[in-house]
């Protein structure tokens, strides 16, 4: 399992930079979180409506309305959120991020506040993918999304098939559906799995 919590950038010494951080978000009146909406759950932006809902919308507003502050939300994608946070583009990171300690030798995190286990998804009817050990095998295709803790865990499990990493735009559902008869199964988070279901069948959420 993986342990999630917002993110700060880091500078100089951990602590000053977080009190900086909020006298800056203070002044301004606002604080500016860099979300993935496409995270069922956690950072999700319906596209019937707009509208933001999950965990991490819920809880960065608590936090708004903690600082006194308006919220305002800043996209990103996993393979961008720590350059948008050191670029000054966004305060804190919440949707979901995995507290890896690659990340970690950039950004600062919260104590965990979610836990989640890594799962596999695939065709219910799949002649050959019944288990996880399934999956491991010459000739399989598995996906993940580009930046994800989905990628580097998986180069280094996966000793016989292949690792396909699909990078924003082009999600892991468009291009499965592209590829549904040649891809053994997508890896995602157990958080985003029923969005992740969904739209590998072409319904939308």
């Amino acid at each position: 399992m993986v342990g999630f919590g917002l993110l700060l950038t880091l500078g100089g010494a951990a602590s000053a930079m977080a009190a900086g951080r909020e006298v800056a978000v203070r002044e301004a009146g606002v604080l500016k979180v860099c979300i993935w909406p496409d995270y069922y759950g956690i950072s999700f932006r319906n596209p019937r409506n707009g509208q933001l809902t999950g965990m991490d919308i819920t809880l960065s507003k608590a936090f708004a309305d903690d600082l006194g502050v308006a919220v305002e939300y800043v996209d990103v994608a996993f393979p961008t959120f720590i350059d948008a946070l050191l670029a000054g583009r966004c305060d804190v990171a919440m949707f979901g991020v995995g507290a890896l300690p690659a990340r970690a030798e950039k950004v600062r995190f919260s104590a965990p506040y979610l836990r989640s286990d890594l799962v596999a998804v695939t065709l219910r009817n799949h002649p050959s993918v019944k288990r996880w050990n399934d999956i491991d095998q010459p000739g399989r295709v598995v996906s993940v999304l580009k930046g994800t803790f989905m990628e580097p865990v998986m180069r280094a499990q996966l000793k016989h098939a292949e690792l396909q990493v699909v990078a924003p735009p082009d999600t892991r559902e468009r291009e499965g559906r592209a590829q549904l008869s040649s891809v053994a199964a997508f890896l995602a988070f157990e958080a985003n799995r029923q969005l992740l279901v969904a739209r590998l069948m072409g319904e939308e959420a």
